[in-house]
């Protein structure tokens, strides 16, 4: 269910025959999620140690998640100091798959599409990193599913996030 940002998950969860209540359950859901977000949240193995390894270049976040959501979680994790950008759903841009948001931010960081890697766990990356013109990596232990991620021919396939050491200079 998660993928799209948060009115796609609650539309999802309520399903057709409840729609009816999807304003009071979105308004209940970002609730609980604001003040629980860090309760079951977990860092993949090996991504604090990538982080750290490309502490000099531009690294930037782009999630379908509310921007204010997507702050805090980067908070709570220690995270945010690795990010020079950080961009979530809510910003007045279309959400991933579409590439607006991702060509606005490589633009704002001055970086051009084939100078950029974009990493993710669901189709909605790959196609926008693809639709963006830049390369991509689909990671096969998050979210996704692998051969969903696999049949979008994404640039690279990730098993671990330690992988992107050979494939970026």
């Amino acid at each position: 269910m998660i993928g799209g940002g948060e009115g796609n998950f609650v539309r999802r969860f309520l399903g057709p025959e409840n729609q009816q209540h999807f304003h009071q359950a979105l308004t209940r859901y970002l609730d609980y999620y604001s003040r629980h977000l860090g309760d079951q949240t977990r860092l993949y193995p090996g991504v604090q140690e990538i982080l750290a390894h490309f502490s000099g270049k531009k690294l930037a976040v782009l999630s379908n998640k509310l921007h204010r959501l997507t702050e805090k979680v980067l908070q709570v994790l220690g995270l945010r100091p690795f990010w020079v950008a950080v961009r979530g759903g809510g910003m007045d841009l279309a959400l991933k798959p579409s590439p607006e948001a991702l060509t606005a931010l490589m633009g704002e960081l001055g970086v051009e599409p084939s100078r950029t890697l974009m990493v993710g766990d669901k189709p909605a990356d790959v196609l926008a990193g693809q639709g963006a013109g830049a390369h991509t990596a689909a990671v096969t232990y998050g979210y996704g599913d692998p051969a969903s991620l696999a049949a979008l021919a994404p640039d690279f396939l990730v098993s671990h996030i330690a992988e992107l050491k050979n494939l970026l200079v």
